[in-house]
């Protein structure tokens, strides 16, 4: 039996969990340890439930630095936003996840967008796979592009100096741990054992990033088929968070008195109340998004990547309502392929003419179902090739009779004891 590691530091919701699961599940099916060290043990624990892994608390960053970017303009300055150029905090940081690995003797560290942990494991020998969409393994490139959707775009100059101040900061932590500098800042996700892109290639946050080998989507677990309430009309199928145009658009749908299901992850409940009626319905977010995808004219998401993929898998055109970069980034990408239209969270004035513009014009449609039909039947594999980059270092360490490489820690910093 081998021992694998699953790190998750920066980032909120399920979405750096649950995509896992399968995966991890099939690891410790094969006979190996699963440890899983994330920042939210809660959402960990509803993640992986019924699945016997070592949970461990990870070290994350405390606060945002004094001088922060806002609006983020590229993937280096949400870093520096998180602490990395904090060199006393980064450090300690440093220090805690050296300690885990310490305890836990991973063969392998399966890493989604947690750079302090892939800066503690250089030199120690443990490979690591970095996982995540596009967004969180920005291309190898110095400096770290702008967002595509940034306007204007900032110099090359001005990234580059942004970059060096932040790798300054970074370099004065490693050198506490006796770890070799860093030349730039795309080498934290690059100079690894190996890489699983989910997703897509039409979906990636980088237009130009240049090969990369995207795996398709995680399986989706367990969800629930609904049944449609009456009504007239085209079905219409929502999945949606709170957003200040979120009453104007459910009016909207209410007054079109089609059948529709709202699918909502946190919102409250007067909402729901208020605008429910015979042919709108509010259910759980444990619904059946292919379901919803083949039933639906068309669906409305926060263009959150994996639901949104899922529905324009089954040839769905989107409404998309971005509530953060992330999602903007995705949005632009439905906009280039012409599979969806795209609206703003806080303009009501957006979403009649463009709720029309989706409904009755068939070239969203039509893109929607080229992309689900290029796709169809390819995508199915993701937890056997996800499988596949991490067994190998796992089979080989438990074949080996020797036990497994001990990450050291720094002498005068706290230890766990192993």
């Amino acid at each position: 039996m081998a021992s694998m590691l699953f790190c998750w530091e920066l980032g909120a919701g399920f979405g750096h969990l649950t995509p896992h699961r399968e995966v991890l599940a099939a690891l410790k099916g094969r006979g190996h340890a699963v440890h899983i060290a994330v920042r939210d043990l809660t959402r960990a624990a509803k993640a992986f439930e019924g699945l016997p892994f070592h949970y461990w608390q990870a070290p994350t960053p405390q606060g945002r630095p004094e001088v922060s970017f806002n609006p983020t303009l590229n993937f280096a300055q949400i870093l520096h936003n998180t602490g990395l150029g904090d060199p006393m905090g980064l450090a300690a940081r440093i220090s805690a996840w050296r300690n885990i690995f310490a305890v836990t003797r991973p063969q392998v560290a399966l890493v989604d967008y947690c750079p302090t942990a892939l800066l503690a494991l250089r030199g120690l020998g443990i490979p690591a796979i970095v996982t995540g969409t596009g967004f969180f393994i920005p291309p190898n490139v110095s400096p770290i592009p702008a967002f595509p959707v940034v306007s204007p775009p900032p110099t090359s100059e001005q990234l580059l100096q942004e970059e060096r101040q932040l790798l300054q900061g970074i370099n004065a932590a490693v050198a506490r741990h006796r770890i070799a500098p860093l030349t730039s800042l795309a080498q934290i996700f690059h100079d690894v054992a190996g890489k699983i892109f989910r997703a897509l290639p039409e979906f990636d946050h980088y237009p130009n990033r240049g090969p990369a080998e995207f795996l398709g989507l995680p399986p989706d677990p367990p969800r629930n088929a609904a049944a449609w309430p009456p009504g007239q009309g085209p079905k219409v199928f929502a999945y949606l968070k709170p957003f200040p145009a979120l009453e104007a658009l459910l009016t909207l749908l209410q007054l079109r008195q089609g059948p529709t299901i709202v699918a909502c992850d946190g919102i409250p409940k007067p909402i729901r109340h208020k605008y429910t009626t015979t042919s709108l319905r509010f259910v759980p977010p444990t619904i059946d998004i292919s379901q919803m995808g083949r039933e639906s004219q068309f669906a409305i998401t926060n263009a959150n990547l994996t639901t949104s993929v899922r529905l324009l898998l089954q040839g769905c055109p989107l409404l998309a309502i971005p509530l953060q970069l992330e999602q903007t980034l995705v949005a632009h990408n439905f906009r280039q392929l012409g599979v969806g239209v795209v609206a703003r969270p806080n303009l009501p004035d957006d979403l009649a003419p463009l709720l029309q513009e989706i409904q009755r014009n068939p070239k969203y449609r039509t893109a929607a179902q080229s992309l689900a039909a290029k796709h169809a039947g390819r995508i199915d594999n993701y937890v056997e090739r996800a499988v596949g980059v991490l067994e190998p270092y796992l089979a080989v360490a438990a074949s080996s009779s020797s036990p497994a490489q001990q990450a050291t820690v720094p002498p005068g910093t706290a230890s766990a004891s192993v």
